[in-house]
């Protein structure tokens, strides 16, 4: 409470000198970590730690004196505002601000609103840098010189001076003198970044949300100080030297540096008084052609998938985790993934439904938050039924709201390039593989299922940053229906109408015959790519691939995933093939490829099987988000994207069951392979008969065309000849008046 109310009050007082006014206010500060250490030293020799205490708490009641100086500036809140507080809070029930209402609604929306703003989470990110570099220095610094063979009376004097800029030089420093300066260089230069920090608060968000933010920010260090003792124990007790726990500071502070990137971004946008950096953002929507910021956004979507999509990239690790740590049947393992994919279907009509009445933005960062806490919760699981309840159906439910509007949400700031902008958002996942796979195999090893699922749920929470930095596009304004259409519609009830109204748009893509041909085809492959990436390690391993190859065989397929997402966008895009002929095709090699997995036998077949197979499954998932705007409309896709996979999350209930009668009753893979290759081909089927549909429908529209350019020539023909004979009947009548008048 002391150190953000003295914040509030130096920066109430000034408007020009605050970082002066800072700097001398943390003064104290410094010069009492000149006095203290010496005298917490004799007064732990002399008195022991009890006796320390005893004395330091009598040290602080001093502060008492210092406080009663302190006080807020008169001019802060005028008798005129304290006026209109006291209005507003005694207005009655008609009235605007209630008493109750008033004060949720300011605490909600005026002082946590500083959380939508990525500035402030760059200078909490950077307090958090300098507390955590600060304090891990002063607490090791003494115990690290000892280490070094120098004697504790002589590092004393040095100890105190905290916080650095060059934790190297202090990693290799034998003497006190090189330790004394390289403390001190590090003390001068934190002593100036932690004078600027209220400064940079009120400047960013003003001195009413001064309070908010010191306080948001202190609970934020706060519970990221927990980790600070065990990560002091880790690199003192097992690894027997904190060289490498400097080494990790100093990345936090580069990574705190860079954060201040986003500052450049800040100015070129050009930032004014009466409008924050986020207002800015908010007020512009990505172009058609593809803007700036249209770009921004699906940069944005790519890194939000790649945080959120870990379980099932990851999904074939932990069906042989799940196995080895249980010891469960193949059919009990591939439980928890399955309802994943099940509880994430089923749940997208309700995500689909609800980004028509609240901001996508908004669902996506509660849905991440609950992900990352179904995560946690799912690591004290102690059975395959507890964490097939929290990992697959709880993270499942809050993971359909990210597959259902982030596609939406990204297409709905393109017009041209859109399949290009869904291969760099699909791009996400594939570029995640490469760390998540690799680093929830290292987690298991190191700390077991749980200790993996405890890092994976901070994972989850970096997509939050990310999510701040997409928005919804501008609405456009719907066009007033015609009076032609006001005196033919039928005269209902309000209440009928505004039930008719949401039935008609939950039940609107149902009639509409394109959308059974595209969630057929996105049930068929999401069931195939489920069922393929859960049981390819196992399959390999059946097939006398080593462990070590068959795991890296998802790495291939992370590989192929990314390639097939990001290269071949451009051939729609260009207009090489219509998007209907690149599914028909894509679906035919997809159906040879699954076929042909069944009879590969070695591990080059197999890598090369599964390489062209993801590539082609990245290139059709691309193309889905596009082929649904094509055919059903933009403002349809959050609700049609919701259907389709509600009816794919019933289809996976079929997936364990089917997966245990191959493997464990049948003996083998290779017929479940085959049926799912027929299923891909009879999706090809289908869209060769949209391209033929497509084909006839041009035929007739250009014979049309044709037969009216016919008959408008005809027309002129007939108008022009009559024209002439009637010109030459004219002439004719005219003759013999022309002779007469001679005559």
């Amino acid at each position: 409470m002391i150190f953000p109310s003295n914040s509030v009050v130096i920066n109430s007082h000034f408007n020009t000198y605050r970082a002066s006014a800072s700097g001398i206010s943390y003064v104290g500060t410094t010069i009492v970590s000149l006095v203290s250490p010496p005298v917490v030293f004799y007064l732990m020799d002399t008195y022991g730690l009890r006796g320390t205490f005893l004395v330091v708490g009598g040290l602080a009641m001093n502060g008492i004196a210092g406080s009663l100086l302190v006080s807020r500036p008169e001019d802060y809140r005028t008798s005129v505002t304290l006026a209109k507080e006291s209005i507003a809070e005694d207005a009655d029930d008609h009235g605007t601000f209630k008493h109750v209402v008033s004060k949720v609604k300011k605490v909600f929306h005026e002082e946590l609103s500083l959380l939508k703003k990525p500035m402030y989470f760059v200078i909490v990110g950077s307090v958090l840098a300098v507390r955590y570099m600060m304090g891990v220095f002063i607490i090791t610094a003494v115990d690290y010189a000892g280490m070094k063979g120098l004697d504790r009376r002589d590092v004393m004097a040095a100890a105190f001076l905290i916080m650095s800029t060059s934790l190297v030089s202090f990693m290799c420093s034998d003497s006190v003198v090189v330790l004394a300066l390289s403390s001190f260089t590090l003390g001068l230069a934190s002593g100036c970044t932690i004078i600027l920090f209220s400064v940079l608060y009120s400047e960013y968000f003003g001195l009413d949300l001064l309070p908010t933010a010191l306080t948001c920010a202190a609970l934020i260090n706060g519970l990221l100080d927990a980790p600070k003792p065990l990560l002091i124990g880790h690199y003192r007790d097992q690894g027997r030297s904190y060289s490498s726990l400097y080494m990790l500071l100093c990345a936090i502070g580069l990574v705190a540096g860079l954060a201040w990137i986003i500052e450049c971004f800040h100015h070129v946008l050009g930032p004014t008084s009466n409008s924050t950096r986020l207002d800015r953002i908010s007020a512009m929507t990505g172009k058609a052609s593809g803007g700036g910021r249209a770009w921004v956004v699906a940069a944005a979507g790519c890194a939000v998938m790649s945080c959120i999509s870990w379980t099932f990239r990851c999904s074939g690790v932990m069906y042989v985790a799940f196995l080895h740590d249980f010891r469960l049947t193949r059919k009990q393992a591939a439980w928890p993934l399955a309802l994943f994919s099940i509880a994430s279907c089923l749940t997208g009509p309700v995500a689909g439904f609800l980004a028509h009445h609240v901001a996508m933005r908004k669902l996506c960062i509660l849905a991440t938050l609950g992900a990352a806490a179904s995560v946690a919760v799912s690591s004290f699981s102690c059975g395959i039924l507890q964490i097939s309840i929290w990992l697959g159906v709880a993270q499942g439910v809050c993971c359909s709201f990210h597959y259902t509007l982030t596609s939406p949400l990204v297409a709905s700031f393109f017009d041209q390039h859109i399949t290009t902008a869904m291969g760099v958002l699909y791009m996400g996942p594939a570029i995640g593989s490469f760390i998540m796979i690799p680093l929830f195999g290292w987690s298991y090893k190191e700390f077991g299922l749980r200790g993996a699922f405890l890092i994976f749920s901070g994972v989850t929470l970096h997509a939050v940053p990310f999510l701040m930095l997409m928005h919804d596009p501008a609405q456009r304004p719907e066009r007033a229906p015609s009076k032609g259409s006001q005196q033919k519609g039928c005269s209902l009830p309000e209440g009928a109408k505004y039930r008719l109204s949401h039935v008609d748009r939950a039940t609107h893509v149902f009639r509409q015959p394109m959308f059974y041909v595209i969630a057929v085809s996105n049930v068929a492959i999401g069931y195939c790519n489920t069922t393929v990436l859960s049981v390819i390690v196992d399959y390999a391993i059946d097939r006398g691939v080593p462990e070590v190859t068959a795991m890296a065989i998802l790495n291939v397929a992370n590989v192929g995933d990314l390639v097939g997402r990001a290269s071949f966008g451009w051939i729609t895009d260009r207009g090489l093939l219509s998007r209907s002929q690149m599914m028909f095709a894509e679906y035919a090699v997809l159906g040879t490829l699954v076929s042909t997995l069944s009879g590969a036998s070695g591990p080059a077949s197999l890598i090369a099987i599964v390489f062209l197979y993801a590539c082609t499954t990245g290139s059709v998932l691309v193309l889905f988000t596009n082929v649904v705007k094509d055919y059903l409309g933009s403002q349809w896709m959050p609700l049609a994207s919701g259907w389709m996979m509600f009816f794919g999350g019933w289809t996976l209930f079929t997936g364990p069951p089917l997966v245990g009668y191959f493997r464990d009753n049948v003996g083998s893979y290779v017929t479940m392979f085959v049926f799912m290759g027929l299923a891909c081909f009879s999706c090809s089927a289908l869209w060769v008969l949209v391209v033929a549909h497509e084909y006839w429908t041009v035929l007739q529209t250009r014979r049309q065309q044709q037969e009216e350019m016919n008959l408008e020539t005809q027309c002129h023909w007939k108008v022009g000849v009559k024209l002439r004979v009637d010109g030459a009947v004219r002439r004719a009548e005219d003759m013999p008046l022309k002779s007469v008048s001679a005559s």
